[in-house]
């Protein structure tokens, strides 16, 4: 599992993640799933079920979101030691942009992934 957060003051988009757990091939995640943080407005301003789960809200990370979940599959215990995620998204710039291991670079946006 990653989580990713948005600590820029803009929004991103085209936010995406595969994991590794050989460092010779990537699996895309089998799940993401924006977390809100309607539930820090003071009362009154959410409901419950509150989401920003919309379908137009897709890969789109607010700096106000919490954050946003990618899960892999299961992955066996001998296989944790090499599984790393890597996280792909557009700033507001149109730049893409990729973290791995603690790094951030700018990438072309059809460069392919590589683990």
């Amino acid at each position: 599992m990653v989580i990713v957060v948005n600590r820029g003051p803009c929004t991103i988009k085209g936010v995406e993640a595969q994991f590794s757990v050989d460092d010779r091939s990537l699996v895309p995640g089998r799940s993401n799933k924006p977390v809100s943080n309607f539930t820090a407005l003071p009362s009154g301003l959410w409901e419950q079920g509150d989401t920003s789960e919309e379908g137009a809200m897709q890969g789109i990370l607010t700096p106000w979101d919490m954050g946003m979940r990618f899960e892999s599959g299961e992955v066996k215990v001998q296989g944790l030691k090499g599984h790393h995620a890597l996280v792909r998204w557009t700033d507001q710039w149109g730049l893409r942009r990729e973290h791995r291991r603690g790094e951030a670079r700018k990438i072309r946006g059809n460069e392919p992934w590589k683990p």
